[in-house]
């Protein structure tokens, strides 16, 4: 797709692609209806997928909507626990794509994930995406 069609699919204004992102984080989560620990596990895989998302395609984000969602996502520590900020709205789900998906388990090996671990994270991200999407 043309930067500049892109450009137009980012900056959709369709109030659903606006959403906050970490809205539809916290609902997929919330609704798979497991436990605190399996939830905090799918919260870092999709936060680990969000800056991969960053990482590979950020580029691509229009200037103008750079500014307000960069970093598309961020983790800080509230004592021993992660949280994840997300500051990208849904439309950045549009830049994902397959091959993207292959890149993300590949990265988390490349990060120091066992391939059991890459592949339970990759798992956690396909299944929100069938969700989001």
């Amino acid at each position: 797709m043309p930067d500049s069609m892109l450009a137009h699919h980012l900056a959709d204004t369709d109030p659903r692609l606006q959403r906050p992102l970490a809205e539809l984080v916290t609902a997929t989560v919330t609704a798979a209806g497991r436990s605190a620990v399996t939830q905090r596990r799918y919260q870092t895989a999709l936060g680990r997928f969000v800056q991969y998302l960053e990482l590979e395609r950020g580029a691509m984000v229009p200037a103008d909507c750079s500014r307000a969602w960069c970093p598309f996502a961020t983790a800080t520590r509230d004592g021993k626990r992660t949280v994840w900020v997300y500051r990208a709205p849904v439309a950045v789900l549009r830049l994902v794509d397959a091959p993207l998906l292959d890149g993300f388990r590949a990265w988390r090996e490349a990060q120091g994930d066992s391939p059991n671990s890459a592949l339970t994270r990759l798992y956690a991200v396909r299944t929100f995406l069938a969700v989001a999407l």
